[in-house]
């Protein structure tokens, strides 16, 4: 073996491991909160496997992951990634991705950026993330390309572990918004929490909350106060606006309304598809 080689034998370091397990990242599920809304269950093959299978299944899976954010279609940009990352947080940002005010990004694992695989998008799309407020990420968080967001001054959006955001979603946040964990966004979704414009005896904005286990589908409008429970499934092109109560619900129409009560999906979380 030359000089300056190294020989790799039995099972990466401790450290490796580490870094690696982060990118398929999968935390040890909790008793539900709240409105006990049920869990969605787990769909990876290595559910019931033995340890020591498991393990090297995700290793496998890892390794995977790490070349396609190096060499895929929608790689990291390794330049932005670095002015974005600083101590202490992760933010994988993809090419074509715009970030502005990175400093007001609080990043409790890891935030991707334009490097979440859809068969209909590709790095051209671009998208910006504008955070002149705050942006709370409580755990992986993963952004496809054609996202658009803007959270104001003011304005705190917070963002749950596990949730992932489809191409083409537009979020104007002025007053507040919070999703919970395990959300999956549908494609082009609006969230706008201000009119920027009044109506007399109304008021112009109002922050939006939107609970754990929540399917926005494609298309959605979310408006200025709204509340969806934990568990609701949200149809395509539907408008939601006020509150709503009731978790596992299934919401549709313009504006939406329940259409159907004790509803379950299945979270699939797309780095376990695709990878």
């Amino acid at each position: 073996m030359s000089r300056g080689a190294v020989q790799v034998t039995g099972r990466p370091s401790r450290g490796i491991d580490e870094f690696m397990s982060s990118l398929l990242h999968r935390p040890a599920s909790s008793p539900g909160q709240g409105s006990g809304a049920r869990r969605p269950r787990p769909r990876s093959a290595m559910c019931g496997a033995r340890p020591a299978v498991r393990d090297e299944r995700c290793h496998t899976r890892c390794v995977q992951r790490l070349i396609e954010l190096l060499v895929g279609e929608f790689r990291a940009s390794l330049w932005r990634t670095a002015l974005a990352t600083r101590r202490g947080r992760i933010i994988i940002v993809g090419r074509g991705m715009r970030v502005r005010g990175s400093k007001n990004v609080r990043v409790n694992r890891r935030l991707e950026l334009g490097v979440m695989f859809r068969g209909f998008a590709d790095n051209r799309m671009g998208g910006l993330l504008r955070v002149r407020g705050r942006l709370e990420i409580r755990g992986t968080v993963r952004v496809a390309h054609g996202n658009r967001w803007d959270i104001g001054p003011n304005a705190i959006m917070d963002v749950g572990d596990r949730t992932y955001f489809s191409p083409g979603g537009n979020f104007v946040i002025m007053r507040g918004l919070r999703i919970g964990e395990r959300c999956a966004i549908g494609w082009n979704t609006h969230f706008l929490d201000e009119n920027f414009h009044q109506l007399h005896g109304q008021v112009s904005g109002a922050r939006i909350e939107v609970g754990d286990d929540v399917w926005i589908g494609s298309g959605v409008t979310v408006l200025p106060g709204a509340r969806i429970p934990d568990g609701c499934v949200v149809a395509a092109n539907a408008t939601v606006v006020g509150v709503f109560d009731e978790p596992r619900c299934l919401l549709a129409g313009l504006p939406a309304r329940v259409i159907r009560r004790d509803v379950e999906w299945e979270y699939e979380h797309p780095i376990e598809r695709t990878v």
